[in-house]
């Protein structure tokens, strides 16, 4: 069994809430430290005129734009639609993925 299956058997097997609340806590704090971590390595690398892509929930497909200005987690971003007009995303840092391809 891999560690990760290892761990969700012995997470299931826990029938005592402290211990439950317990291993609540951790993940909830590991995934914020994992979050940060990785907005941290994005906002050193993105800036703005960079060309982005993202997938867009609202729309189910990669979304291509240029980054207007990058700000704490978050970053504006121009997509240009294909009806001609212009939309500003405003897309947590994390999602963003650098792109030759991009907007033009």
């Amino acid at each position: 069994m891999s560690g990760v299956a290892v761990i969700l058997s012995e997470i299931l097997a826990l029938t005592d809430q402290n211990d439950l609340s317990q291993v609540y806590d951790a993940f909830r704090i590991r995934s914020l430290e994992v979050r940060t971590q990785k907005s941290l390595e994005a906002r050193a690398t993105l800036k703005a005129g960079d060309k982005v892509s993202f997938d867009s929930r609202r729309q189910g497909r990669r979304v291509s734009g240029k980054i207007d200005k990058v700000n704490w987690t978050k970053a504006v971003v121009r997509v240009n639609n294909p009806d001609g007009t212009d939309v500003l995303w405003t897309v947590p840092l994390s999602m963003l993925q650098k792109s030759e391809q991009g907007a033009k």
